[in-house]
């Protein structure tokens, strides 16, 4: 069978546990805001910094094709759980979040609940 590069097409990214510097992380995240295909981000153990979510919250904001994120081991703290519930707010296709293990408290619990409240947002599985 002969492939067209049309044929191929990035659906899942994994890259977990790779020293992501704020630069690739941006990278990434400007390529996600513009991805129609992309259904799947792992981000596990990468520190990701409230900066680095900020271009984060954006491409959440406006890409349509990304139903589950992972986040777990990245050493968000509240101010990057209000990040990314702003993205959140405006995401109609995030299916799934995985914010374990990092160190959220009581105000970020509270937020993510408000959220989810929002008829707007989808998100089936935390």
């Amino acid at each position: 069978m002969i492939f067209r590069e049309t044929d191929l097409v990035l659906e899942e990214l994994n890259i977990s546990d790779c020293q992501l510097t704020y630069q690739g992380a941006v990278t990434v995240f400007q390529a996600l805001k513009r991805s129609l295909y992309i259904n799947s981000l792992t981000l596990d153990g990468n520190k990701i910094t409230s900066n680095t979510l900020s271009p984060l919250t954006h491409a959440l904001m406006y890409n349509t094709s990304l139903t589950k994120l992972s986040l777990s081991r990245c050493g968000l703290f509240d101010i990057g759980c209000d990040y990314l519930m702003d993205g959140l707010e405006k995401n109609q296709t995030l299916l799934s979040l995985n914010i374990s293990n990092n160190s959220l408290r009581f105000p970020s619990a509270k937020r993510v609940a408000e959220t989810l409240s929002l008829h707007s947002v989808v998100l089936k599985s935390l």
